[in-house]
């Protein structure tokens, strides 16, 4: 039988120990740097969600999948798209009516974005197992630096379920959006071109 090393077992006792990390990935800068920042800095993440409206922009999909293929590579879990039964163009058209956005609030947001990455961890398993155990699951945000995405993380805070710690990287390391494109650039995933939307 062979013996496991005092350091190997010191490493499998933190990860069961630790909160199982979450990110909610947006597709957009922001949240593509905290994932290259996170990696290279050999932060432990267990699962990368991105929610699909149905109505992304073609180059935003093209993001994903390079992105996705990078973080594979670096040894860890690729992107997993969620997404609603219907899309929020079929939702619009069948309601006769614009996204909320247009209207001024955002409600599409949570139904598209929000509720299929609830939805999502509610049967993850790492989640069921820490939840069981009155644990939380750590989900990590693309917030930037600058005073309106300060703004934005604490309202997140107050808004969020009970079941998550919410953690903002980009807040921790002091980024702001020039200093997110740095980021990506040293490691040439993308260019500023290829991000197709200004969303987190």
């Amino acid at each position: 039988m062979t013996r496991k090393r005092p350091a190997r077992l010191l490493s499998e006792a933190f990860q069961m120990s630790r909160e199982p990390v979450l990110i909610s990935f947006g597709g957009g800068l922001n949240s593509t740097a905290m994932i290259v920042a996170m990696i290279k800095l050999g932060e432990p993440i267990d699962a990368i969600l991105f929610a699909d409206t149905g109505a992304e922009k073609p180059e935003t999909y093209g993001h994903v999948k390079r992105l996705s293929e990078w973080i594979k590579s670096n040894g860890y879990p690729e992107i997993t798209i969620v997404k609603r039964n219907e899309t929020l163009e079929d939702y619009c058209l069948e309601r006769n009516m614009l996204p909320s956005l247009a209207y001024g609030f955002n409600q599409c947001s949570g139904d598209f974005k929000i509720k299929p990455i609830h939805q999502w961890v509610k049967n993850w398993d790492k989640a069921q197992m820490v939840w069981s155990k009155g644990q939380k699951v750590l989900k990590c945000i693309g917030f930037g630096s600058g005073d309106r995405d300060r703004v934005r993380a604490a309202k997140f805070k107050d808004d969020h379920p009970s079941k998550y710690d919410l953690r903002f990287p980009l807040i921790e390391m002091q980024l702001n959006r020039e200093m997110c494109r740095d980021v990506i650039k040293q490691d040439g995933i993308v260019t500023g071109k290829q991000i197709g939307r200004a969303h987190v």
